[in-house]
């Protein structure tokens, strides 16, 4: 596990990626005086719920890289549909653009391709 603030590693493990290990360091990082902002995950919903109940207040994002992963593992690397073609095309745009212009790009795909 890697945990990162500033663009520098404060902390890498070879272990689990669960949730015991991430409230082991995260609590361990805390005694250390590291005061946290958000939290970047890759997806697990386990490590997520835990910080949702541990840190209530706290911003949670899901990773730019996973996200784009795991939609490209449905879309496929090269779609045939136009729509998979205009959504591959636009998920590149994820991390470059606002979320308000993402949302809206989405939207207006989606109302295009309704009925695909």
């Amino acid at each position: 596990m890697v945990f990162r603030s500033e663009g520098r590693t404060i902390y890498f493990e070879e272990c689990q990626e669960n949730v015991e290990n991430t409230g082991r360091i995260l609590m361990s990082l805390e005694r250390e005086g590291y005061v946290f902002k958000s939290f970047t995950v890759d997806g697990r919903k386990g490590i997520k719920q835990y910080l949702k109940s541990h840190y209530p207040d706290m911003p949670i994002q899901h990773c730019l890289f996973h996200q784009k992963a795991a939609i490209t593992r449905y879309l496929t690397g090269r779609p045939k549909t136009e729509c998979g073609m205009e959504l591959k095309e636009l998920i590149q745009t994820l991390g470059t653009t606002d979320r308000t212009a993402f949302e809206a790009a989405f939207k207006s795909l989606k109302q295009r391709f309704a009925a695909f």
